[in-house]
């Protein structure tokens, strides 16, 4: 494929979609942390139990990380993302229908999975076709959109299941998300046939070596520890305590509302955080991190 397409992509519109694709598709991680406690009083079980819907979606997430990238690369981003986005659509929409948790978690494993295929896809969009000076902006408006789904779905989710059940919040999901499939087709653009070099399964040979990289090993397991941590907290606070808290739905809307303001504010710290050196902004994000989690245990 030719490192610079004819013409860049409107870099406004494509940002735009990409971001709100993105709090949606990757949103679908974080909604159950806010539905535990409704969705074990239809099941019949605990809320401890109704996290494996989440560790389900989670790994299934993961594993098709893995399958997303050299999707991308065989047949552009812009078919991975109509794919994907309808086979999101359909399982989403069949998680609102589950009468039971083991079917629950199946579909959730199968949501994950499809909603996999989008933040590689939207990510090599823009290196693609967004013309360099416009790049840096999207790809943070984009990446910053799907970190703060994991709260503005939550605080979304809660407040639609509050008013017409935990069921709304998935079927509420999939129509959006079908809503979404025509300006994909209209704003981004295919990748010209042939564009493409070596096969699927030479893509798919080559990670192996990529994952041996130590730096890459690295932002894997950073990026574990991370969103483990993340999920982790909502999870042990939902479910465990402490009492004035989980019992109190306002108390739990805000908490999650609480970090808002620090999501909003990384697009805007952009200019000044990219003057240290990646490894510095590393090393201070987990110091921070663990300092803020060590004072509120």
């Amino acid at each position: 494929m030719p490192d610079r397409p004819p013409r860049w992509a409107p870099a406004a519109r494509t940002t735009a979609l990409l971001t709100t694709l993105g709090m949606l598709m990757v949103g679908q991680m974080y909604t159950v942390l806010a539905l535990l406690h409704p969705m074990a009083t239809e099941f019949g079980t605990t809320p401890g139990q109704v996290t494996w819907t989440a560790t389900a979606f989670g790994f299934a997430y993961a594993a098709g990380f893995l399958f997303a990238g050299p999707l991308c690369d065989r047949y552009g981003p812009r078919a991975v993302i109509t794919v994907g986005l309808a086979a999101a659509t359909a399982s989403t929409a069949a998680v609102s229908a589950v009468s039971d948790l083991p079917t629950a978690v199946v579909l959730r494993s199968l949501q994950g999975l499809t909603a996999a295929t989008f933040a590689p896809a939207a990510l090599s969009y823009v290196v693609r076709y967004i013309a360099p000076r416009h790049r840096g902006t999207s790809l943070t408006c984009i990446t910053s959109g799907m970190l703060a789904a994991a709260v503005v779905v939550q605080v979304g989710a809660q407040a639609v299941a509050a008013g017409i059940g935990w069921r709304a919040v998935f079927w509420i999901s999939a129509v959006l998300m079908a809503l979404n499939l025509f300006p994909v087709r209209r704003v981004l653009r295919p990748t010209p046939r042939g564009g493409t070099d070596g096969g699927l399964l030479q893509a798919f040979a080559a990670m192996p070596r990529l994952l041996r990289q130590p730096r890459l090993g690295a932002l894997c397991l950073s990026t574990v520890a991370l969103m483990t941590a993340f999920v982790s907290l909502y999870t042990a606070v939902a479910i465990a305590g402490p009492p004035a808290v989980t019992g109190n739905s306002t108390a739990i809307l805000a908490l999650r509302a609480s970090a808002l303001p620090a999501l909003i504010a990384v697009p805007l710290l952009v200019p000044v955080l990219g003057r240290l050196p990646a490894p510095l902004r590393a090393a201070l994000a987990f110091t921070l991190a663990s300092l803020t989690v060590a004072t509120g245990s």
